[in-house]
Protein backbone atom coordinates (compact mmCIF):
# COMPACT_ATOMS: atom_id res chain seq x y z
CA UNK A 1 0.00 0.00 0.00
CA UNK A 2 1.03 2.99 -1.02
CA UNK A 3 0.57 6.70 1.32
CA UNK A 4 -2.19 8.55 -0.20
CA UNK A 5 -2.05 12.80 -1.50
CA UNK A 6 -5.06 13.53 -2.27
CA UNK A 7 -5.95 17.00 -4.08
CA UNK A 8 -8.84 19.01 -3.31
CA UNK A 9 -10.20 22.59 -3.69
CA UNK A 10 -13.38 24.17 -5.53
CA UNK A 11 -14.40 23.80 -8.99
CA UNK A 12 -11.76 24.86 -12.11
CA UNK A 13 -8.83 25.55 -10.09
CA UNK A 14 -6.74 22.97 -11.99
CA UNK A 15 -6.87 20.04 -9.72
CA UNK A 16 -7.10 17.42 -13.14
CA UNK A 17 -3.90 19.51 -14.63
CA UNK A 18 -2.04 18.95 -11.40
CA UNK A 19 -3.13 15.24 -11.23
CA UNK A 20 -1.96 14.72 -14.77
CA UNK A 21 1.64 16.46 -14.13
CA UNK A 22 2.13 14.56 -11.16
CA UNK A 23 1.78 11.17 -12.22
CA UNK A 24 3.19 11.73 -15.83
CA UNK A 25 0.18 11.06 -17.99
CA UNK A 26 -2.90 12.53 -19.83
CA UNK A 27 -5.29 10.43 -17.31
CA UNK A 28 -7.96 13.07 -16.03
CA UNK A 29 -10.35 14.93 -18.41
CA UNK A 30 -9.02 18.43 -18.41
CA UNK A 31 -11.55 21.43 -19.25
CA UNK A 32 -12.72 24.69 -18.54
CA UNK A 33 -16.63 23.60 -17.58
CA UNK A 34 -17.53 23.41 -14.28
CA UNK A 35 -17.65 20.19 -12.67
CA UNK A 36 -15.78 17.79 -15.02
CA UNK A 37 -14.37 15.62 -12.82
CA UNK A 38 -17.16 13.47 -11.68
CA UNK A 39 -15.79 10.19 -10.41
CA UNK A 40 -12.45 9.63 -8.22
CA UNK A 41 -8.80 9.38 -10.65
CA UNK A 42 -5.93 7.58 -9.07
CA UNK A 43 -2.41 7.42 -10.25
CA UNK A 44 1.11 6.60 -9.14
CA UNK A 45 3.36 9.19 -8.37
CA UNK A 46 7.34 8.96 -8.76
CA UNK A 47 9.94 11.35 -7.06
CA UNK A 48 13.18 11.12 -6.52
CA UNK A 49 12.84 7.10 -6.15
CA UNK A 50 9.91 7.35 -3.75
CA UNK A 51 6.61 6.63 -4.93
CA UNK A 52 2.58 7.67 -3.57
CA UNK A 53 -0.13 7.40 -4.58
CA UNK A 54 -2.28 10.71 -6.08
CA UNK A 55 -6.15 11.32 -5.88
CA UNK A 56 -7.89 13.41 -8.54
CA UNK A 57 -10.92 14.61 -6.66
CA UNK A 58 -13.99 16.21 -7.76
CA UNK A 59 -14.67 20.34 -6.77
CA UNK A 60 -16.15 20.48 -3.49
CA UNK A 61 -19.45 22.97 -4.11
CA UNK A 62 -19.46 23.77 -0.42
CA UNK A 63 -21.24 26.93 -0.31
CA UNK A 64 -23.74 24.72 -3.09
CA UNK A 65 -24.75 21.71 -0.68
CA UNK A 66 -27.72 23.90 1.17
CA UNK A 67 -29.66 24.26 -2.47
CA UNK A 68 -28.85 20.47 -3.72
CA UNK A 69 -30.32 19.89 -0.47
CA UNK A 70 -33.42 21.60 -0.90
CA UNK A 71 -33.66 20.62 -4.89
CA UNK A 72 -33.94 17.40 -3.13
CA UNK A 73 -36.59 18.06 -0.95
CA UNK A 74 -38.66 19.67 -3.22
CA UNK A 75 -40.82 17.86 -5.35
CA UNK A 76 -41.70 21.13 -8.02
CA UNK A 77 -37.98 20.68 -8.87
CA UNK A 78 -38.22 16.60 -9.61
CA UNK A 79 -36.32 17.40 -13.37
CA UNK A 80 -33.34 18.69 -11.42
CA UNK A 81 -33.48 16.17 -8.88
CA UNK A 82 -31.50 13.58 -10.88
CA UNK A 83 -28.46 16.33 -12.00
CA UNK A 84 -28.88 17.50 -8.05
CA UNK A 85 -27.53 13.85 -7.15
CA UNK A 86 -24.65 13.68 -9.26
CA UNK A 87 -23.45 16.65 -7.24
CA UNK A 88 -23.99 15.42 -3.96
CA UNK A 89 -22.43 11.91 -5.55
CA UNK A 90 -19.04 14.08 -6.45
CA UNK A 91 -19.13 16.12 -2.95
CA UNK A 92 -19.72 13.00 -1.17
CA UNK A 93 -16.91 11.17 -2.74
CA UNK A 94 -14.35 14.22 -2.42
CA UNK A 95 -14.83 14.28 1.35
CA UNK A 96 -14.41 10.55 1.84
CA UNK A 97 -10.82 10.84 0.23
CA UNK A 98 -10.48 13.86 2.84
CA UNK A 99 -10.81 11.20 5.52
CA UNK A 100 -8.38 8.13 4.21
CA UNK A 101 -5.90 10.02 2.57
CA UNK A 102 -2.61 10.49 4.86
CA UNK A 103 -1.98 13.96 3.29
CA UNK A 104 -4.21 16.57 1.53
CA UNK A 105 -3.08 18.83 -1.24
CA UNK A 106 -5.46 22.10 -1.19
CA UNK A 107 -5.18 23.42 -4.45
CA UNK A 108 -6.33 27.22 -4.90
CA UNK A 109 -6.21 29.72 -7.62
CA UNK A 110 -3.18 32.06 -7.91
CA UNK A 111 -4.94 34.32 -10.26
CA UNK A 112 -8.79 34.53 -8.92
CA UNK A 113 -7.35 34.67 -5.02
CA UNK A 114 -9.26 33.47 -2.11
CA UNK A 115 -12.66 32.81 -2.30
CA UNK A 116 -15.02 32.24 0.10
CA UNK A 117 -15.41 28.30 -1.06
CA UNK A 118 -11.56 28.65 -0.22
CA UNK A 119 -11.66 29.87 3.33
CA UNK A 120 -14.92 26.95 3.73
CA UNK A 121 -12.81 24.13 2.50
CA UNK A 122 -9.46 26.05 4.61
CA UNK A 123 -12.32 25.37 7.87
CA UNK A 124 -12.65 21.62 6.74
CA UNK A 125 -8.91 20.94 6.48
CA UNK A 126 -8.42 22.45 9.73
CA UNK A 127 -11.28 20.42 11.42
CA UNK A 128 -9.67 17.44 9.62
CA UNK A 129 -6.25 17.24 11.52
CA UNK A 130 -4.68 15.57 8.68
CA UNK A 131 -1.27 16.76 7.38
CA UNK A 132 -1.96 19.21 4.62
CA UNK A 133 -0.02 21.23 2.31
CA UNK A 134 -1.22 24.58 0.39
CA UNK A 135 -0.40 25.42 -3.29
CA UNK A 136 -1.54 28.28 -5.36
CA UNK A 137 -2.07 27.15 -9.29
CA UNK A 138 -1.78 29.18 -12.51
CA UNK A 139 1.64 30.72 -10.58
CA UNK A 140 3.23 32.72 -14.13
CA UNK A 141 6.55 33.28 -12.14
CA UNK A 142 7.91 32.06 -8.76
CA UNK A 143 9.48 35.71 -8.49
CA UNK A 144 6.36 37.94 -9.29
CA UNK A 145 4.11 35.01 -6.67
CA UNK A 146 2.24 36.84 -3.96
CA UNK A 147 1.58 34.51 -1.02
CA UNK A 148 0.73 37.55 1.62
CA UNK A 149 -3.48 37.41 0.49
CA UNK A 150 -2.85 33.25 0.85
CA UNK A 151 -1.70 33.69 4.60
CA UNK A 152 -5.07 34.71 5.56
CA UNK A 153 -5.96 31.33 4.99
CA UNK A 154 -4.07 30.07 8.43
CA UNK A 155 -2.52 27.41 6.45
CA UNK A 156 0.93 28.25 6.86
CA UNK A 157 3.30 28.45 3.62
CA UNK A 158 2.16 28.92 -0.01
CA UNK A 159 3.65 26.90 -2.81
CA UNK A 160 3.30 28.38 -5.76
CA UNK A 161 2.72 25.97 -8.75
CA UNK A 162 1.78 26.10 -13.14
CA UNK A 163 0.23 22.84 -12.90
CA UNK A 164 0.63 22.97 -17.05
CA UNK A 165 3.95 24.22 -17.47
CA UNK A 166 5.80 22.02 -14.35
CA UNK A 167 6.82 25.52 -12.72
CA UNK A 168 7.45 24.81 -9.14
CA UNK A 169 6.33 21.23 -9.21
CA UNK A 170 9.84 19.69 -8.00
CA UNK A 171 9.68 21.65 -5.07
CA UNK A 172 5.68 21.05 -4.30
CA UNK A 173 6.98 16.94 -4.89
CA UNK A 174 9.91 17.77 -2.19
CA UNK A 175 7.68 19.12 0.32
CA UNK A 176 5.21 15.92 -0.26
CA UNK A 177 7.89 13.85 0.19
CA UNK A 178 9.14 15.32 3.29
CA UNK A 179 5.48 15.53 4.97
CA UNK A 180 4.84 11.75 3.82
CA UNK A 181 8.34 10.96 5.70
CA UNK A 182 9.19 8.72 2.96
CA UNK A 183 12.33 6.75 2.43
CA UNK A 184 13.33 4.01 -0.37
CA UNK A 185 12.45 0.91 1.22
CA UNK A 186 13.83 -2.33 -0.08
CA UNK A 187 11.55 -4.52 -1.30
CA UNK A 188 11.35 -8.41 -0.01
CA UNK A 189 9.93 -10.94 -1.63
CA UNK A 190 8.14 -13.41 0.40
CA UNK A 191 6.80 -16.94 -0.70
CA UNK A 192 2.58 -15.29 -0.29
CA UNK A 193 3.87 -12.53 -2.39
CA UNK A 194 3.37 -13.68 -5.90
CA UNK A 195 1.66 -11.47 -8.08
CA UNK A 196 0.93 -12.28 -11.99
CA UNK A 197 1.38 -9.54 -14.37
CA UNK A 198 -1.77 -7.08 -14.15
CA UNK A 199 -4.75 -8.26 -16.69
CA UNK A 200 -6.06 -5.00 -18.00
CA UNK A 201 -9.93 -5.27 -18.55
CA UNK A 202 -12.49 -2.36 -20.36
CA UNK A 203 -15.80 -2.44 -19.24
CA UNK A 204 -17.69 -0.51 -22.32
CA UNK A 205 -21.18 -0.20 -23.70
CA UNK A 206 -23.76 2.67 -24.35
CA UNK A 207 -24.85 5.20 -21.76
CA UNK A 208 -27.11 3.45 -19.28
CA UNK A 209 -26.51 0.11 -19.68
CA UNK A 210 -25.24 -0.17 -16.17
CA UNK A 211 -21.22 0.08 -16.65
CA UNK A 212 -20.52 1.87 -13.20
CA UNK A 213 -23.40 -0.11 -11.13
CA UNK A 214 -21.00 -3.45 -12.38
CA UNK A 215 -17.92 -1.71 -11.44
CA UNK A 216 -19.07 -0.95 -8.16
CA UNK A 217 -21.41 -4.69 -7.50
CA UNK A 218 -17.83 -6.63 -8.48
CA UNK A 219 -15.60 -3.91 -6.15
CA UNK A 220 -18.46 -4.31 -3.32
CA UNK A 221 -18.09 -1.01 -3.13
CA UNK A 222 -19.27 2.76 -4.12
CA UNK A 223 -16.31 3.42 -6.51
CA UNK A 224 -18.03 4.68 -9.56
CA UNK A 225 -21.16 7.92 -9.61
CA UNK A 226 -24.16 5.85 -10.46
CA UNK A 227 -27.18 8.02 -12.02
CA UNK A 228 -30.03 7.72 -14.21
CA UNK A 229 -28.29 10.99 -16.11
CA UNK A 230 -27.16 9.80 -19.24
CA UNK A 231 -23.04 10.65 -19.45
CA UNK A 232 -22.47 10.17 -15.64
CA UNK A 233 -19.18 8.78 -16.15
CA UNK A 234 -17.35 11.16 -18.14
CA UNK A 235 -13.42 9.71 -18.38
CA UNK A 236 -12.23 6.16 -17.84
CA UNK A 237 -11.88 5.01 -14.06
CA UNK A 238 -9.44 2.48 -13.50
CA UNK A 239 -9.10 0.51 -10.49
CA UNK A 240 -6.62 -2.05 -9.31
CA UNK A 241 -7.33 -5.14 -7.38
CA UNK A 242 -5.75 -8.16 -5.99
CA UNK A 243 -7.77 -10.97 -6.81
CA UNK A 244 -6.84 -14.60 -5.10
CA UNK A 245 -6.55 -17.54 -7.30
CA UNK A 246 -8.95 -20.00 -6.20
CA UNK A 247 -7.28 -22.84 -6.12
CA UNK A 248 -5.43 -23.04 -3.08
CA UNK A 249 -1.78 -21.32 -4.17
CA UNK A 250 -0.90 -18.68 -2.58
CA UNK A 251 -0.43 -16.68 -6.34
CA UNK A 252 -2.62 -13.78 -6.55
CA UNK A 253 -3.79 -11.88 -9.10
CA UNK A 254 -3.79 -8.07 -10.45
CA UNK A 255 -6.72 -6.89 -12.77
CA UNK A 256 -7.08 -3.51 -13.77
CA UNK A 257 -11.03 -2.88 -14.27
CA UNK A 258 -11.72 0.26 -16.44
CA UNK A 259 -14.89 1.61 -16.50
CA UNK A 260 -15.65 3.77 -19.43
CA UNK A 261 -17.82 6.71 -20.51
CA UNK A 262 -20.95 5.57 -22.63
CA UNK A 263 -20.19 5.90 -26.07
CA UNK A 264 -23.31 6.76 -28.63
CA UNK A 265 -23.41 7.45 -32.49
CA UNK A 266 -20.81 10.13 -33.37
CA UNK A 267 -23.50 11.96 -35.20
CA UNK A 268 -25.02 12.35 -31.75
CA UNK A 269 -21.93 13.72 -30.38
CA UNK A 270 -20.90 17.00 -30.74
CA UNK A 271 -17.28 17.19 -31.72
CA UNK A 272 -14.53 18.87 -29.09
CA UNK A 273 -17.68 18.43 -26.44
CA UNK A 274 -16.69 17.12 -22.90
CA UNK A 275 -18.32 13.75 -24.22
CA UNK A 276 -16.20 13.40 -27.40
CA UNK A 277 -13.34 13.91 -25.35
CA UNK A 278 -14.54 10.95 -22.64
CA UNK A 279 -15.33 8.95 -25.62
CA UNK A 280 -12.02 9.08 -27.43
CA UNK A 281 -10.50 8.36 -23.64
CA UNK A 282 -12.55 5.39 -23.62
CA UNK A 283 -11.62 3.76 -26.87
CA UNK A 284 -7.76 4.91 -26.33
CA UNK A 285 -8.73 2.52 -22.91
CA UNK A 286 -10.75 -0.65 -24.96
CA UNK A 287 -7.25 -0.52 -27.25
CA UNK A 288 -5.09 -1.20 -24.74
CA UNK A 289 -6.94 -3.84 -22.68
CA UNK A 290 -6.88 -7.50 -22.77
CA UNK A 291 -10.53 -8.10 -21.94
CA UNK A 292 -13.79 -6.22 -22.73
CA UNK A 293 -16.91 -6.83 -20.84
CA UNK A 294 -19.10 -6.14 -23.51
CA UNK A 295 -22.29 -4.46 -21.01
CA UNK A 296 -25.25 -4.50 -22.95
CA UNK A 297 -29.04 -3.81 -21.58
CA UNK A 298 -30.88 -6.65 -22.25
CA UNK A 299 -34.19 -5.79 -20.80
CA UNK A 300 -34.51 -3.65 -24.37
CA UNK A 301 -34.32 -4.64 -27.91
CA UNK A 302 -30.20 -4.45 -28.84
CA UNK A 303 -29.47 -1.54 -31.25
CA UNK A 304 -27.47 -0.17 -34.31
CA UNK A 305 -24.95 0.97 -31.36
CA UNK A 306 -24.46 -1.41 -29.70
CA UNK A 307 -23.26 -3.50 -32.99
CA UNK A 308 -21.34 -0.53 -33.58
CA UNK A 309 -19.86 -0.76 -30.37
CA UNK A 310 -19.12 -4.53 -31.19
CA UNK A 311 -17.59 -4.02 -34.08
CA UNK A 312 -14.91 -1.71 -32.17
CA UNK A 313 -14.65 -4.35 -29.97
CA UNK A 314 -13.08 -6.96 -33.02
CA UNK A 315 -11.28 -4.28 -34.27
CA UNK A 316 -9.79 -3.64 -31.16
CA UNK A 317 -8.48 -7.31 -30.89
CA UNK A 318 -9.51 -7.92 -27.39
CA UNK A 319 -11.43 -11.11 -25.66
CA UNK A 320 -15.25 -10.79 -25.35
CA UNK A 321 -17.61 -10.98 -22.62
CA UNK A 322 -20.90 -10.45 -22.97
CA UNK A 323 -22.41 -9.10 -19.79
CA UNK A 324 -26.21 -8.89 -20.41
CA UNK A 325 -27.48 -7.11 -17.59
CA UNK A 326 -30.79 -5.75 -16.14
CA UNK A 327 -32.02 -9.59 -16.34
CA UNK A 328 -33.95 -9.49 -13.22
CA UNK A 329 -36.45 -7.38 -15.13
CA UNK A 330 -37.32 -9.86 -17.24
CA UNK A 331 -37.96 -13.88 -16.45
CA UNK A 332 -35.19 -15.93 -15.51
CA UNK A 333 -35.94 -19.31 -16.20
CA UNK A 334 -33.72 -21.46 -18.42
CA UNK A 335 -35.84 -21.57 -21.73
CA UNK A 336 -35.75 -17.76 -21.63
CA UNK A 337 -32.10 -17.64 -20.86
CA UNK A 338 -31.57 -19.92 -23.94
CA UNK A 339 -33.78 -17.26 -26.29
CA UNK A 340 -31.53 -14.37 -25.46
CA UNK A 341 -29.14 -16.32 -25.94
CA UNK A 342 -29.75 -17.53 -29.27
CA UNK A 343 -30.86 -13.60 -30.30
CA UNK A 344 -27.62 -12.37 -28.98
CA UNK A 345 -25.52 -14.41 -31.35
CA UNK A 346 -28.04 -13.10 -33.87
CA UNK A 347 -27.07 -9.62 -33.47
CA UNK A 348 -23.52 -10.58 -33.06
CA UNK A 349 -23.02 -13.23 -35.79
CA UNK A 350 -18.71 -13.03 -35.41
CA UNK A 351 -19.13 -13.12 -31.41
CA UNK A 352 -20.88 -16.08 -31.36
CA UNK A 353 -17.19 -17.80 -29.37
CA UNK A 354 -17.88 -15.19 -26.58
CA UNK A 355 -19.58 -16.44 -23.27
CA UNK A 356 -22.86 -14.42 -21.86
CA UNK A 357 -23.03 -13.81 -18.00
CA UNK A 358 -27.17 -13.00 -17.31
CA UNK A 359 -26.44 -10.38 -14.64
CA UNK A 360 -28.11 -7.53 -12.54
CA UNK A 361 -25.61 -4.92 -11.34
CA UNK A 362 -28.37 -3.90 -9.02
CA UNK A 363 -28.81 -7.27 -6.91
CA UNK A 364 -24.87 -8.40 -7.83
CA UNK A 365 -26.57 -11.47 -9.56
CA UNK A 366 -24.17 -13.39 -11.27
CA UNK A 367 -21.23 -10.50 -11.18
CA UNK A 368 -19.45 -12.88 -8.82
CA UNK A 369 -18.47 -15.23 -11.59
CA UNK A 370 -17.03 -12.16 -14.14
CA UNK A 371 -13.29 -11.88 -12.13
CA UNK A 372 -12.92 -16.19 -12.04
CA UNK A 373 -13.93 -15.91 -16.07
CA UNK A 374 -11.43 -12.90 -16.42
CA UNK A 375 -8.59 -15.05 -14.56
CA UNK A 376 -9.83 -18.40 -17.27
CA UNK A 377 -9.94 -16.23 -20.36
CA UNK A 378 -6.31 -14.58 -19.02
CA UNK A 379 -4.99 -17.99 -19.09
CA UNK A 380 -6.17 -19.52 -22.31
CA UNK A 381 -4.92 -16.40 -23.99
CA UNK A 382 -1.63 -16.97 -22.95
CA UNK A 383 -2.22 -21.00 -24.37
CA UNK A 384 1.14 -22.30 -26.58
CA UNK A 385 -0.33 -25.01 -28.98
CA UNK A 386 1.96 -28.02 -29.32
CA UNK A 387 3.89 -27.49 -32.77
CA UNK A 388 3.20 -31.16 -33.74
CA UNK A 389 -0.14 -31.86 -32.77
CA UNK A 390 -1.08 -28.18 -34.00
CA UNK A 391 0.58 -29.65 -37.65
CA UNK A 392 -1.32 -32.81 -37.20
CA UNK A 393 -5.00 -30.57 -36.67
CA UNK A 394 -4.19 -28.64 -39.84
CA UNK A 395 -3.35 -31.15 -41.63
CA UNK A 396 -6.58 -33.21 -40.77
CA UNK A 397 -8.59 -29.74 -41.59
CA UNK A 398 -7.27 -29.33 -44.85
CA UNK A 399 -7.57 -33.63 -45.46
CA UNK A 400 -11.46 -32.64 -44.36
CA UNK A 401 -12.43 -29.48 -46.38
CA UNK A 402 -9.55 -28.96 -48.93
CA UNK A 403 -9.06 -25.49 -49.91
CA UNK A 404 -11.10 -24.08 -52.51
CA UNK A 405 -9.82 -23.81 -56.07
CA UNK A 406 -8.96 -20.57 -57.07
CA UNK A 407 -7.67 -19.09 -59.83
CA UNK A 408 -3.47 -19.09 -60.49
CA UNK A 409 -3.73 -15.60 -61.68
CA UNK A 410 -5.78 -13.02 -62.27
CA UNK A 411 -7.55 -13.68 -65.09
CA UNK A 412 -6.45 -17.18 -65.64
CA UNK A 413 -9.04 -19.86 -66.45
CA UNK A 414 -6.19 -22.45 -64.78
CA UNK A 415 -7.36 -23.19 -60.98
CA UNK A 416 -5.01 -25.03 -58.21
CA UNK A 417 -5.51 -24.85 -53.95
CA UNK A 418 -3.54 -23.54 -51.96
CA UNK A 419 -1.01 -25.95 -49.93
CA UNK A 420 -0.68 -25.28 -46.63
CA UNK A 421 3.06 -26.89 -46.30
CA UNK A 422 3.62 -25.67 -42.32
CA UNK A 423 1.85 -24.07 -39.26
CA UNK A 424 3.46 -21.95 -36.71
CA UNK A 425 2.25 -20.15 -33.45
CA UNK A 426 3.84 -16.99 -33.19
CA UNK A 427 2.47 -15.06 -30.50
CA UNK A 428 -0.15 -15.39 -27.76
CA UNK A 429 -1.93 -12.93 -26.16
CA UNK A 430 -3.59 -13.06 -28.20
CA UNK A 431 -2.98 -16.27 -30.25
CA UNK A 432 -1.23 -15.78 -33.87
CA UNK A 433 -0.79 -18.75 -36.11
CA UNK A 434 1.25 -18.30 -39.47
CA UNK A 435 -0.30 -20.43 -42.08
CA UNK A 436 3.17 -21.40 -44.71
CA UNK A 437 1.65 -21.27 -48.16
CA UNK A 438 3.47 -22.85 -50.70
CA UNK A 439 1.89 -21.59 -53.78
CA UNK A 440 0.49 -18.02 -54.77
CA UNK A 441 -2.95 -19.26 -55.09
CA UNK A 442 -5.05 -17.46 -52.83
CA UNK A 443 -6.87 -18.81 -49.43
CA UNK A 444 -9.97 -17.17 -49.47
CA UNK A 445 -11.43 -15.57 -45.90
CA UNK A 446 -14.12 -17.90 -45.74
CA UNK A 447 -11.38 -20.88 -45.58
CA UNK A 448 -9.03 -18.99 -43.00
CA UNK A 449 -12.32 -18.23 -40.59
CA UNK A 450 -13.14 -22.13 -41.41
CA UNK A 451 -9.56 -22.72 -39.80
CA UNK A 452 -9.83 -20.01 -36.88
CA UNK A 453 -13.38 -21.90 -35.94
CA UNK A 454 -11.93 -25.52 -35.71
CA UNK A 455 -8.68 -24.10 -33.98
CA UNK A 456 -10.78 -22.21 -31.41
CA UNK A 457 -13.04 -25.35 -30.72
CA UNK A 458 -10.31 -28.01 -30.95
CA UNK A 459 -8.25 -26.55 -28.37
CA UNK A 460 -10.60 -24.25 -26.54
CA UNK A 461 -9.96 -20.92 -27.39
CA UNK A 462 -13.15 -19.42 -25.97
CA UNK A 463 -14.02 -16.19 -25.37
CA UNK A 464 -10.34 -15.05 -27.63
CA UNK A 465 -10.15 -13.55 -31.45
CA UNK A 466 -7.59 -15.73 -33.00
CA UNK A 467 -5.41 -14.15 -35.57
CA UNK A 468 -3.99 -16.16 -38.92
CA UNK A 469 -1.80 -14.50 -40.90
CA UNK A 470 -0.69 -15.97 -44.50
CA UNK A 471 3.11 -16.35 -45.49
CA UNK A 472 4.35 -16.98 -48.99
CA UNK A 473 7.36 -20.07 -48.88
CA UNK A 474 8.87 -20.66 -52.34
Amino acid sequence: MKPQVAIIGRTNVGKSTLFNKLIEQRKALVSNIVGTTRDLNFGVCEWRGKKFEVVDTGGIFETRLSAVASTLKTPAMADRLQSASIYVQVEKRARDILKKADLILFLVDAKDGILKDDRLIAQLIKKSKKPFILSANKVDSKKNFNTTEFEKLGLGKTFGVAAISGVGVGDLLDEIIKKLKLRKKKQVKTRDDKISEKIKVSIIGKPNVGKSSLLNQILNEEKAIVSPVPHTTREPQDTILNYPTKNGTSKNNLIELVDTAGIRRKSKVKPKSLESAGISMSIKALKKSEIALFVLDISKNLSAQDSQLAGLIIDSGVSVVFVANKYDLLKTDKDNAKKLTDYIHSRFPFLTWAPIIFTSALSGKNTHKILQLILEIKKIRNKTIDKKELNEFIKYLMKKMPPPRQPRKFGSRSKTRAFISKTIQKDTNPPIFEINVTNVTKIPESYLRYLENNLRKKFNFKSTPIKIVVARKA
